[in-house]
């Protein structure tokens, strides 16, 4: 390698994006590792709820739960996925 090649530098833009992608992808990786580690009965509801776009009363309905139940494990499933990622 030819001393032009290993003392480069890399202007502020490219650097930024290095950055920004470097901490977007550090940050998903700790969210699906959070959720992941979320017990069953919440992640499901998590699942349905965030990513599958469902809304609380069709969750309730598959799931033969009550709405209240839906709501208060999504708020669980917050807070545990909160406290992972804060650690």
């Amino acid at each position: 390698m030819n001393s032009a090649s290993r003392n480069r530098t890399i202007p502020l833009d490219e650097e930024e994006e290095y950055l920004s992608f470097f901490i977007c992808t550090n940050v998903e990786y700790n969210l699906y590792d959070a959720i992941n580690k979320l017990k069953d009965k919440y992640r499901k509801v998590f699942e349905l709820f965030y990513i599958n776009d469902m809304k609380i009363s069709d969750i309730a309905n598959a799931l033969n739960i009550s709405e209240a139940t839906v709501k208060t494990r999504l708020k669980r499933a917050r807070e545990e996925i909160k406290k992972h990622i804060e650690l």
